[in-house]
């Protein structure tokens, strides 16, 4: 950890359990490494900043997942009390039960970079394969929450959020629409295929079926032709992300 800023990682009861060393100055390595593996310390169990967003979590009865450190820090200094971080890793499914304990609603705000993106669907992913109900937060392009913040501070950031969160279907149908041209037959095919996938892992029948009609709706495809592709849909592992 020489020549790193030192960020505790504790669990959700605010116990340390580890570090994460952010690289700063004339050092050289991994821009980020955290300590090992151990007895009390997963990182595919843990949520940094859960020990101190849990309250507003519960309060709010929403959770703003972010991606790093920095991002949570900065969200918590400007208001946003709610912001927790996966710190680099693909959620998981033990992730989503501890943010079971305090709610089932979870704003993705990550990265407005390919791979930020490309989390985000894997965010919506296991959380509807959770049971839990996300909602996304693009930010400018070049953003990070860190950033944002520091650019619009906290009434900025409301601002957006209120202004540009997106429900999980209509944020499939933009992904899928990057790498189709939906005026095209083939291309709208692409794209309802894909959002079914995602939305194939979805146990609550209602909540399918309202997802299923804004697909419908979006893509101007009759529902019984969205709906029919539950069964032809490939089936995900719910476990991974």
């Amino acid at each position: 950890f020489r020549n790193r800023i030192m960020f505790p990682i504790t669990d959700h009861f605010g116990k340390v359990i580890a570090f994460g060393g952010r690289i700063f100055g004339d050092g050289k390595g991994a821009k980020y490494i955290n300590s090992p593996a151990s007895d009390i310390y997963d990182k595919s169990r843990v949520l940094y900043g859960l020990h101190r967003a849990r309250k507003a979590i519960a309060d709010q009865d929403q959770a703003i997942l972010t991606e790093g450190y920095l991002d949570v820090i900065m969200l918590h200094q400007h208001g946003h009390t709610n912001a927790i971080a996966s710190c680099g890793t693909a959620l998981t499914k033990e992730q989503c039960q501890l943010i079971r304990r305090f709610t089932l609603n979870v704003l993705i705000v990550r990265d407005s970079d390919k791979a930020g993106l490309a989390a985000m669907v894997k965010d919506v992913r296991m959380l509807l394969s959770q049971g839990m109900y996300p909602s996304v937060l693009p930010l400018p392009k070049g953003d990070d929450p860190d950033s944002f913040c520091r650019s619009v501070g906290g009434e900025g950031f409301a601002a957006h959020k209120a202004k540009h969160t997106r429900n999980f279907v209509d944020f499939l149908i933009a992904m899928g629409k990057r790498s189709h041209d939906c005026n095209e037959p083939q291309g709208r095919a692409a794209i309802i295929n894909e959002v079914m996938e995602v939305l194939a892992v979805i146990q609550d029948p209602v909540l399918l079926h309202t997802s299923q009609q804004r697909l419908s709706q979006a893509m101007q495809v009759p529902l019984y032709v969205v709906a029919g592709k539950v069964q032809t849909s490939p089936k995900s592992n719910a476990n991974s992300p």
